[in-house]
């Protein structure tokens, strides 16, 4: 069953690609899906991006190469991608935030049917049961998120003054973090002054044009230093007492020989970030065994569903059409033509109208050599007809029989 349909990007393509695509707003895919498919979902983070729909997606040529799958393939992935499994911080908590950011915008803007609706209320649905169930968001694997909790918890920043010196991806995905700490001032440093607007468009920062080291510790109680500059941006001795600096650089941000404050390195984070990633991926295969259960039951709501869908038109197309042979029946009686030949014709006329599809998927079946399931539907199919004949056979004889039987006698 092709019930589900997916394209994506991701960190596996070339980062380039990856850049490109993540540029491209709702309104570029839009254009691009629109008249061609009923419905989609746009799924983009800092590492993925990815559309859903319920048919068949057409080619992105000039952003390819891109993975797809169909059917139960795309649903599976999608339930790893909530899951948290498929992330590049195995575990993340936000991914299930943004499936759902996704899902919330493609209903308000009228992109999702009834069916997509259903997958994606179940692909959140289990996201949460696999976290409920496995502690696989538990300890931070990523960066930006490690530090962010540091800055919670063991370096007290609340109340404080934090300073994030860069604008790349790195320093703005700190920005977030930085902000669940909840600092009195987050200020951000950067030379690019586009860099910084688009920051400040998104947070709630204090934005500095220029990078000035002395005026930066000065101002601030914990810095963290994410650009990419090739040479120290701090160097030599902190005067200031109490001052933490966080150097995320690559190459380094501050000199090893600093002193005067307290100096935390990625030398000092990765430890700590690896062991927790260890852990987490070994909680994977209990993860897939949920997933497996949910995907299996899923799936057969969904083949019940097409099936109660498939029922619902054939029966209204048959209506249709006892509709319109009725009209043309009448028609041909008001005309003067004998009765039991039109209600003949009629019936005849019926029968092969609602027959005829159903017979040339049938055969159609059978040359794609699926008799066995093509031979299991004829017998169901002739044995519930047989039984609906036998009951129609009754009612008639009974009819009959009380059409015949002398009139009741009104007891004296």
């Amino acid at each position: 069953m092709n019930y589900l349909h997916m394209i994506g990007w991701d960190v596996n393509n070339e980062p380039h690609l990856l850049e490109t695509v993540s540029t491209k707003d709702a309104a570029f895919f839009d254009h691009r899906l629109r008249g061609k498919v009923a419905d989609w979902v746009l799924l983009s983070t800092c590492h993925r991006v990815e559309i859903y729909s319920s048919d068949p997606i057409p080619e992105f040529r000039d952003l390819s190469p891109y993975h797809a799958f169909s059917g139960d393939e795309a649903l599976k992935h999608l339930f790893r991608v909530s899951s948290g499994i498929e992330s590049v911080s195995v575990g993340e908590q936000e991914i299930l935030h943004q499936v759902k950011v996704a899902f919330d915008d493609a209903l308000a803007n009228d992109r999702c049917s009834k069916t997509l609706s259903l997958i994606f209320q179940k692909a959140i649905s289990v996201g949460k049961l696999v976290r409920e169930k496995v502690p696989i968001s538990k300890g931070k694997t990523s960066v930006p998120a490690h530090v962010g909790q540091m800055l919670s918890t063991e370096l007290s920043a609340r109340g404080k003054s934090i300073a994030i010196v860069g604008s790349g991806k790195l320093a703005t995905d700190m920005v977030k973090y930085a902000l669940m700490a909840k600092p009195a001032f987050l200020r951000v440093y950067a030379r690019s002054e586009d860099s910084l607007e688009r920051i400040a468009r998104s947070y709630s920062i204090e934005a500095h044009n220029g990078i000035d080291p002395d005026a930066i510790i000065h101002d601030n109680d914990i810095i963290i230093a994410a650009t990419s500059s090739k040479k120290p941006i701090f160097d030599g001795e902190i005067k200031e007492k109490g001052k933490i600096l966080i150097d995320l650089g690559m190459p380094p941000n501050a000199s090893r020989g600093m002193n005067g404050c307290r100096l935390i390195s990625l030398s000092d984070i990765e430890p700590i970030m690896r062991s927790n990633s260890a852990k987490k991926k070994a909680l994977i295969p209990k993860v897939e065994g949920i997933l497996d259960d949910e995907l299996d039951q899923f799936t057969k709501k969904i083949a019940q569903l097409e099936a109660d869908d498939l029922i619902k038109a054939v029966f209204e197309h048959s209506k249709s059409l006892e509709k319109n042979e009725v009209e043309v029946a009448m028609d041909m009686i008001r005309k003067g033509m004998d009765i039991e030949k039109v209600i003949g014709q009629m019936a005849d006329s019926l029968v092969s109208k609602v027959l005829a599809p159903q017979t040339l998927a049938i055969k159609k079946m059978v040359k794609a050599n699926r008799n066995k399931e093509t031979i299991e539907v004829l017998q169901e199919f002739y044995k519930l007809l047989k039984g609906s004949q036998e009951k129609s056979s009754r009612r008639s004889s009974s009819v009959l029989q009380a059409s015949q039987d002398p009139p009741a006698q009104i007891p004296q």
